[in-house]
């Protein structure tokens, strides 16, 4: 691929300060495009462990030592950082996996760079260099795991991420033989696996580069480097519980391998090739780029680097257990985006060896008319492998929408105080209700349970010692441990819920009901009031022309046979009624005669003010009645029958509306 002497007039020579400011400006392009595409729910179970855990540690909960984390810690003590500077929300937590994911994207473009340099020197090297750079990115970007996992707060991508900054700079020393390059790949990488182990694959191929470097004249610089670098990133284990780190984020993987025994190796092979044949169009511009760099011999030893990060990665996917390749093989694309970008300058330098061929007439070597038609076929190949990528990104913008997702974080925040312990298997939807679990039940995956590291008997030991308030059941993953469930079953009350659909899988339930004003009375019918809340709790003021919500909580003494409407009237001074809703609980969904004795049942009551209701104080007042004979139950406060069979509740204070 001997490469011409002139140079075509589209090939630019900028400056290496102008080459900086293109890649601050592609860099600079991805995190805006990125932070306005961070909305979404949630992108899987994992990323809502991920921002759970980082909160609770940022609310005084020390990682390990108390709060449960299968994960190595840089990323969680990153996203705690950013929490306490920016808040602790979903948005914060993804951008910094933006920022992750955009040095990674510099990573891809330095290596691409080093993969072309030296074969099309003569070209100019900033110009096929600069063309392989923008490419790398380019292809990076549109990889829809890339695409999808930059914007997830999950450590698979950031750890991989920063191993592609860290082969960058390994790439960079083999070219100038600045010790220095090469102390910041080995420091890069520890911080890659401090993210997470699953970028091991890039420390292993940096090993080709360290282990003779460390035998050249150099050698006591680097050693003397190497160990400072070993002593700076060890040093933060002095800040944590070492051997609760190891027993959470080490040994707890090699403990729940035997529970995914089911996943073979042959298995694991399936879904990365099938990962390699989704994506063929990068699969196969990565395959030109490595047989183009590696015959070279100024280009060799870099590509054999890439190249065995490659392998070393993929070897270890397939020694991961468990292997989810839909977001696990996100750590593959940085390498084949490298390899993929220098595989597009490359084919342009063979097709622009063909140009000046027919233009001064001279014939093509043997090796470049057979590298001038793969790089067609490979070109070709790709792009008839491309077609529907662009809807498949378009599709892929945000999370699928999860409106009981957002129901069940309604009703957290409608129903229980912010101080309200909360055990559930869907950590997001506990951190966007802000109610945090005991810190050991931060992370309740299907491998805890599954490997015997969380079992029924530790959990119910754990729910009696923290003695939550709130239990979601949200998956299958608490249901599968049927003592468990048996013993929530019996010590917490189901929650029937208006602010849930019928529909909604999940279910609810409380130790002891905390509604905003609590209410002690009962109905002779076997039904008790509880409490009530104004306005879901949200402390705003009641204004003419809004509407006055009111959320009652109901239990069952005994069996009501008739079934009852509950009617609640807001009153004047005169005991004139100014707005009313009167319905059968849950909207008759569920008639007071089915209600079980184990159960919380919240309804709620929308009451319309009208916008020339004067301001000042307001009566409200409930009861229960049979729609067919319209006698009302009797109501006692105490031992005291109430007068006219009604609860007179606090009197509520209305604003003069807005007009």
């Amino acid at each position: 691929m001997k490469a011409q002497a002139a140079l075509p007039h589209f090939v630019v020579q900028p400056s290496g300060l102008t080459l900086w400011l293109v890649r601050a400006l592609v860099l600079a392009i991805f995190i805006a495009w990125s932070a306005a595409h961070l909305d979404g729910f949630s992108w899987g179970y994992d990323e809502g462990v991920h921002v759970y855990i980082a909160w609770l540690v940022q609310q005084g909960h020390p990682l390990y030592a108390q709060t449960f984390s299968p994960y190595t810690p840089g990323l969680i003590m990153t996203l705690v950082a950013a929490f306490q500077w920016f808040g602790a929300s979903v948005f914060v937590a993804r951008m910094v996996t933006v920022c992750c994911a955009a040095l990674g994207m510099l990573g891809v473009m330095l290596i691409a760079r080093e993969l072309v340099t030296p074969v099309v020197r003569s070209l100019g090297a900033l110009g096929w260099g600069l063309i392989a750079e923008l490419a790398a990115a380019l292809l990076l970007a549109v990889t829809p795991q890339f695409f999808i996992w930059s914007r997830a707060a999950m450590s698979d991508l950031p750890a991989a991420a920063l191993m592609a900054l860290a082969v960058a700079s390994a790439l960079i020393y083999l070219r100038t033989a600045g010790v220095r390059w090469l102390l910041l790949a080995e420091f890069v990488a520890v911080g890659a696996l401090w993210i997470k182990l699953i970028a091991i694959g890039g420390g292993l191929s940096l090993a080709l580069i360290l282990l003779p470097a460390l035998r050249g004249q150099e050698r006591k610089r680097l050693l003397i480097g190497t160990t400072l670098v070993v002593a700076v990133t060890l040093a933060p284990l002095l800040l944590f519980d070492v051997r609760a780190l190891f027993e959470q984020a080490i040994y707890f993987h090699i403990q729940k391998r035997a529970a995914y025994a089911d996943q073979s190796t042959l298995d694991k092979l399936f879904n990365l090739t099938d990962f390699l044949g989704a994506n063929g169009w990068l699969t196969i511009l990565a395959a030109f780029g490595a047989l183009a760099s590696l015959p070279q011999r100024t280009t060799r030893m870099r590509a054999l680097v890439v190249v065995a990060w490659f392998g070393a990665t993929f070897v270890s996917l397939v020694a991961q257990s468990p292997l989810f390749a839909d977001h696990h093989a996100v750590v593959l694309v940085f390498s084949l985006a490298a390899l993929a970008g220098a595989g597009i300058a490359l084919a342009g330098e063979q097709l622009q060896a063909v140009l000046f061929s027919v233009r001064g007439r001279t014939s093509l070597s043997a090796r470049q008319r057979i590298g001038t038609a793969l790089a067609v076929a490979c070109v070709l190949l790709a792009l008839w492998s491309a077609r529907g990528l662009d809807e498949g990104l378009r599709e892929l913008l945000a999370p699928p929408f999860q409106p009981v997702a957002v129901e069940a974080v309604t009703m957290l925040e409608a129903l229980t105080p912010g101080d309200d312990l909360l055990v559930s298997d869907a950590q997001m939807i506990a951190f966007r209700a802000q109610r945090q679990s005991p810190p050991a039940l931060a992370d309740t995956s299907q491998a805890r349970l599954l490997s015997g590291n969380l079992t029924a008997d530790a959990l119910i030991a754990l729910m009696q010692r923290s003695q939550p308030n709130g239990l979601l059941f949200w998956s299958d993953r608490l249901d599968s441990l049927a003592p468990f469930v048996e013993w929530a079953e019996g010590n917490y009350h189901r929650v029937r819920s208006a602010l849930q659909k019928p529909t909604s899988p999940y279910r609810l339930l409380l130790r002891e009901a905390h509604p905003q004003i609590p209410q002690d009375a009962r109905f002779d019918s076997g039904i008790r009031l509880l409490g009530y809340d104004v306005n879901m709790r949200n402390g705003d003021p009641i204004r003419s022309g809004q509407p006055l919500t009111l959320t009652l909580y109901f239990a069952r003494t005994a069996t009501p046979e008739p079934s009852y409407t509950v009617f609640v009237h807001l009153l004047s001074a005169d005991g004139r009624v100014l707005a009313q809703d009167d319905h059968l609980p849950l909207a008759g969904r569920y008639p007071t005669y089915q209600w079980l004795t184990n159960e919380f049942v919240v309804d709620q009551f929308v009451l319309p003010l009208d916008l020339d209701l004067g301001e000042g104080d307001y009566s409200l007042e409930l009861g229960l009645y049979q729609r067919s004979t319209m006698q009302r139950a009797p109501a006692f406060v105490g031992t005291v029958r109430q007068t006219d069979d009604r609860l007179l509740l606090k009197s509520v204070h209305v604003s003069a509306g807005n007009g």
